[in-house]
């Protein structure tokens, strides 16, 4: 079935020229990037002089981190549970880390701002936490951008949100052009997706590498198929 099966059928606006100097195994991870970009438009598009907090350092969280860069974020944190997804997240640009196990990530990144929060918070987690750490980690007059999708029902203190004036917004999918315009970036060397890919795997091994993801064995964050 989808994009396991012998053949399968795409609408023309969902296919994209692969530019010069963008290897196929980038390529196959470009999608990730098109998600958060896509929410990033509809939050504003352009982030110059401003700080963002991105939580979760999976795959869209850690695109997330460069394309903020890219849309002229003058600082960004990242926040998570996993030590070695954060390092990779430095590594791409966070001038912060915060392993919410060890710290509170609301109050670590209240403090890196002096109390002020950050203009721009992007949940890409999706815990049961993680809403509510958006809400009170974003400034007055800032915005809350969710590209996650939760388990489940979650608590979160909307009033505070209220009395702040925050914006929330969600996106679901790629949409519009953002693939094609994160292919760009991609092109341009504003954005990377080699850190991401952790494994790879002929076609003959995909139920190893299907294995491999659902258990998270050795960390995954992408893995490719080869064929």
């Amino acid at each position: 079935d989808g994009g396991l099966a012998e053949y399968a059928v795409n609408h023309v606006n969902t296919l994209y020229r692969i530019p010069d100097g963008v290897s196929y195994d980038e390529a196959t991870v470009v999608m990730t990037s098109g998600s958060p970009l896509f929410g990033l438009q509809n939050a504003g598009g352009y982030f110059a002089g401003e700080t963002v907090a991105v939580i979760g350092p999976g795959p869209i969280g850690l695109m997330a981190i460069q394309l903020v860069r890219a849309l002229g974020a003058t600082r960004v944190f990242l926040t998570g549970t996993r030590e070695g997804r954060l390092k990779i997240g430095r590594q791409l640009g966070a001038d912060l880390t915060v392993n919410s196990r060890e710290t509170d990530p609301v109050a670590a990144v209240m403090n890196a701002t002096g109390g002020k929060g950050a203009d721009l918070v992007i949940d890409c987690a999706g815990g049961d936490e993680t809403f509510d750490q958006s809400i009170r980690m974003t400034k007055p007059g800032g915005k809350v951008l969710i590209v996650a999708f939760y388990h489940g029902p979650v608590t979160a203190d909307v009033t505070h949100a209220v009395r702040r004036n925050i914006t929330i917004y969600t996106e679901r999918g790629e949409g519009g052009t953002s693939v094609g315009r994160a292919l760009a970036l991609l092109a341009a060397g504003r954005l990377t997706a080699k850190p991401l890919i952790t494994h790879q795997f002929p076609l003959g091994r995909v139920h190893e590498a299907i294995e491999v993801l659902e258990q998270r064995t050795g960390d995954p964050l992408k893995v490719i198929l080869n064929p």
